[in-house]
């Protein structure tokens, strides 16, 4: 049985109020940034779903510096997202980030394991509500990139991903026993490619003018201990306006294409807390998706803020197969609570609808 989106407020308005003690974290990392100390946040976690029952964790983390006098003025930071819940379902997730020779040089690598309760509606954009797949995945990945700065506001370097997958739990007759679906009982995929980034961005928590434009092609194969031969190209570009004080305009424009074929577990995926809200995550999957959305946000009173936002998107096996008049739509509004107010850092909750959908998002940070 699918939770009721009611359920899934009731759980945002908890996570709201118990996330009042990420105050001090946010404060800490943000005086580290100014007097380059060394500072340790930590945010707690603790909600409850039908599908995971009680949940609890946390995440933890240290920003550091070289010394004092260092001219690299951004920190290095680890970080470990751990949860656990009474299904014995876990996720574990490893970050580390460092810059150095004065942020030119600039090295991000995250290692994660989930074991942790799906569905799965099928591969294709006309996939239905009703038919769906309850089923558990255990999941070992790995991404590094190393970047450097050859001109202002632009990176280029080198990323590669390691993914195993593994279904533990799937439903009798289902999806994973009846159809062929690539990955359906276990997979390694391995790439290498390149990636460029461009930021001019005058925040990178919360931007109100400038662009940010990421690009990468990884190709997965078989030299790299693949199980599976495809290529990947992502492009993610975003725009940011400020029309009066403390408003802001943004748009996102998002393209994933990928040739051969994947897994399902790296296919496009359509629906998520950023992109396509209104979507329940990785609702539709396919080779291929294009995605726009379009976001106001404006201050309301004292820390919070709201915002509307509009989109449009939607997942294709071939290119071709692409129809504007048949393109998925979310539309909703959203509340902020800044918990920063020197970086604007803040806790949203969105209520989204879309295409006979409807679903109800938390998080922290904007959506891009």
């Amino acid at each position: 049985m699918r939770p009721s989106p009611i359920l899934y407020i009731l759980i945002a308005i908890l996570l709201l109020l118990q996330s009042a003690t990420s105050v001090s974290f946010a404060q800490d990392e943000a005086d580290s940034l100014v007097q380059k100390k060394n500072k340790l946040f930590y945010f707690p976690i603790i909600f409850w779903t039908p599908q995971t029952r009680l949940m609890g964790g946390g995440s933890v983390g240290y920003t550091m510096y070289k010394s004092v006098r260092d001219s690299t003025p951004s920190p290095s930071v680890v970080s470990v997202y751990a949860v656990y819940t009474q299904r014995s379902q876990s996720d574990i997730t490893l970050s580390y980030e460092n810059h150095w020779s004065k942020d030119r040089w600039h090295f991000q690598t995250t290692g994660s394991y989930t074991e942790w309760f799906n569905l799965f509606f099928g591969i294709g954009n006309n996939t239905t509500d009703s038919t769906y797949e309850e089923y558990t995945p255990k999941t070992l990945a790995f991404r590094a990139k190393l970047s450097k700065t050859v001109r202002p506001h632009l990176q280029i370097g080198l990323v590669t991903e390691f993914d195993y997958s593994r279904v533990v739990e799937s439903e009798a007759n289902g999806y994973f026993e009846n159809l062929k679906i690539p990955g359906e009982k276990s997979g390694f995929s391995s790439g290498l490619g390149a990636s460029a980034d461009y930021d001019s961005r005058d925040s990178k928590i919360y931007p109100t003018r400038g662009k940010y434009q990421q690009y990468s092609l990884i190709p997965f194969h078989a030299t790299l201990g693949s199980d599976y031969n495809f290529v990947r190209f992502v492009a993610d570009v975003r725009q940011y306006f400020s029309p009066f004080e403390n408003h802001v305009i943004a748009y996102q424009a998002y393209m994933s294409l990928i040739g051969f074929n994947p897994p399902y577990y790296k296919m496009s995926l359509f629906g998520s807390d950023g992109l396509m809200r209104g979507y329940y995550p990785a609702r539709y999957r396919d080779r291929h998706m294009l995605a726009f959305q379009a976001e106001y946000r404006m201050p309301l009173f004292w820390r919070i803020s709201a915002a509307g936002f509009g989109g449009y998107g939607d997942v294709a096996h071939d290119v071709k197969d692409f129809r504007l008049q048949e393109l998925k739509y979310s539309v909703g509004f959203g509340i902020r609570f800044t918990i920063d107010q020197r970086t604007k850092s803040c806790i949203r909750l969105d209520i989204a609808v879309g295409k006979k959908s409807a679903y109800p998002t938390i998080a922290i940070g904007e959506a891009f």
